[in-house]
């Protein structure tokens, strides 16, 4: 029976998206790059990263493809953004030999203003 759960844990854990994605995206007015942190964790699994508006389910950011154990640290909105705080959902998409395997949301807030703080 110990060696069934153990043989049932590794597929599970095999088949789990292992992403990181912020819970807070920053981005200037006027501007398309926002400071993000994606990482892809999983070892066999490319993911794609579509960011969007949770209030209309529309795309606002240049869809993140993240081979595995890659991360990016900036997204490129499809347009600049208004001053203000922006509910989305990042959509992640998991693949695996080029056949989409699984799918998740993760909600995070996109903060657009005319100034941020120098990371030091």
């Amino acid at each position: 029976m110990l060696e069934a759960q153990k043989d049932l844990n590794g597929i599970v854990e095999k088949n789990q998206i292992q992403v990181t994605v912020s819970d807070h995206l920053y981005a200037l007015v006027g501007k398309t790059e926002v400071k993000a942190q994606l990482e892809n964790r999983s070892e066999t699994d490319t993911y794609r990263v579509e960011l969007r508006l949770d209030s209309t389910g529309d795309v606002i950011a240049e869809p993140v493809e993240l081979a595995p154990g890659k991360s990016v640290k900036t997204v490129t909105l499809l347009e600049a953004m208004d001053y203000g705080n922006y509910d989305c959902i990042a959509v992640v998409t998991a693949f695996r030999n080029g056949e989409a395997v699984g799918s998740m949301e993760i909600e995070t807030t996109l903060h657009v203003a005319y100034l941020w703080a120098e990371e030091g």
